[in-house]
């Protein structure tokens, strides 16, 4: 479900995403994302968007999606970008 990259290394991804994957598509309605300590980082409203674009804080491990009450979780791994 998930997939993460280093905004650096981001020249050839998005290419490939955006075959995959067109941002003017939506998930669902609206959500919030929130890092591993629980604070809010992006409150969605009205849609959200396939593709999503966000910073988390540095030495964040992990994200979570909230939409209609249901967490998905997502680990950042370490050393490795997926």
């Amino acid at each position: 479900m998930w997939c993460d990259r280093v905004a650096e290394e981001m020249t050839e991804i998005a290419q490939m995403v955006a075959v995959l994957v067109d941002e003017s598509m939506s998930i669902s309605s609206s959500g919030r994302l929130l890092d591993d300590q629980g604070q809010v980082l992006k409150v969605y409203e009205g849609q959200i968007p396939a593709v999503l674009e966000f910073q988390v804080p540095s030495g964040c491990k992990r994200f979570a999606l909230e939409i209609n009450g249901e967490r998905y979780e997502q680990e950042i791994p370490a050393e490795e970008h997926h």
